[in-house]
């Protein structure tokens, strides 16, 4: 039997959803596709304790004015898009509130600055869809069930193309014959040429089952990466690291060197890599997982072996997965750096590495909140910091 209770939303958190408090039993309500001001019923499908529930939407009886129609027809059961039934204006304005509440005890959140992406749909350049051959299904996972999305208004125009070629008649099925009864199926874009970003042509390529992004890491929005290397260059130009050149910059998760690349500054550019990168101009790169227990031992005695120890380390910039990295605070005691820049896909993480250095007397010196995932409840939060 269904269990339906009412609600009044209030705000909306951190994961997109709304958030109702019932006074009478004294318990917390999440419900997804609500937003502030609405009235409504819901089911109520998981429980956290005594006074947390977890509800899907029934139905709004009191609509917000910035409730639209989604603009996709997945978006009422699928579980990626969280923003679709309200405006991009209002969606940037739910996630700068409910994203700004993290910082609130040592920056003002009116000073944090939100870059608002070109457009909200037809902008990935991956996506990963999981199947299972048992169900003959394709698509998200939704509690645990795959839930088709073939008319999914995300990615770019080429995968999608290539998506409704592997929906069509279930096409998708021959590429995974010889795999396991469930994996998943990513498509991405490859470049052909070496032009400038708007005039590239590009290919789509699959992976099967290969880890996420195995063919090398990259923003899944290109023009909101350029937004990136921007804020990295205007910290640079206001923050008083006048000559890098006498200093050394350390780029930690850095990938391809995609943040450090503009800078023209020595870089050593830290990451695990499967095959060995070449030098590329002013950036070394080092393979090196981070997350062991001897990683910083490791890192620098490499530093130690390959500079002089009269080089000062002026900017340490970490560009973690969503888990972060919760030992921040040895790195920056041991490397002593000028400056930090942390860019994260997780607020939450991000905060929590930061807060031990707040404590120990660096400051917030900037905060920009990129969405480099509008329609999703993700953003991309670059925080600078600075000795105070």
């Amino acid at each position: 039997m269904k269990h339906i209770i009412p609600f009044s939303i209030e705000r909306v958190d951190g994961l997109g959803q709304g958030v109702s408090f019932d006074p009478a039993n004294e318990k917390v309500n999440f419900i997804p596709k609500t937003l502030p001001g609405e009235k409504g019923t819901a089911e109520v499908i998981a429980k956290k304790g005594k006074k947390v529930q977890f509800a899907k939407l029934e139905s709004v009886t009191t609509k917000s004015p910035d409730r639209i129609d989604p603009p996709c027809i997945h978006f009422n059961q699928c579980p990626s898009c969280a923003f679709l039934h309200t405006t991009y204006e209002k969606e940037c304005e739910l996630k700068k509130e409910s994203y700004s509440f993290l910082f609130r005890k040592y920056f003002d959140p009116s000073d944090i600055v939100f870059t608002k992406a070109p457009r909200r749909l037809i902008y990935r350049n991956r996506i990963q869809l999981h199947y299972d051959k048992r169900q003959m299904r394709l698509g998200f996972i939704k509690d645990n069930e795959i839930l088709p999305v073939p008319q999914c208004q995300l990615p770019h125009p080429q995968i999608q193309e290539r998506m409704g070629k592997l929906y069509e008649n279930d096409s998708w099925v021959q590429y995974v014959q010889d795999q396991p009864n469930r994996g998943h199926i990513e498509l991405y874009l490859t470049e052909c040429d070496h032009k400038i970003y708007e005039e590239k042509e590009y290919q789509v390529s699959m992976a099967v089952n290969q880890r996420y992004a195995h063919a090398g890491f990259t923003q899944v929005f290109q023009e909101m990466n350029q937004k990136i290397i921007d804020s990295i260059d205007h910290f640079f130009l206001h923050s008083g690291l006048k000559n890098l050149a006498n200093g050394l910059i350390l780029d930690l998760f850095g990938g391809d060197g995609n943040l450090s690349r503009s800078l023209g500054a020595p870089t050593v550019v830290v990451d695990y890599y499967t095959s060995p990168r070449l030098e590329q101009n002013h950036q070394k790169f080092l393979s090196q997982n981070l997350y062991d227990s001897d990683a910083l031992d490791q890192l620098t005695d490499y530093l130690g072996q390959n500079f002089s120890r009269d080089i000062p380390i002026q900017w340490l910039i970490i560009d973690p997965p969503r888990s972060g990295l919760k030992n921040l605070n040895e790195f920056v005691d041991q490397l002593s750096p000028e400056k930090i820049s942390y860019l994260s896909c997780n607020p939450n993480t991000q905060i929590r590495d930061i807060t031990p250095l707040l404590n120990q007397g660096w400051k917030i010196d900037s905060i920009e909140f990129l969405d480099l995932f509008p329609s999703t409840h993700h953003l991309e939060s670059f925080v600078h910091l600075k000795k105070a």
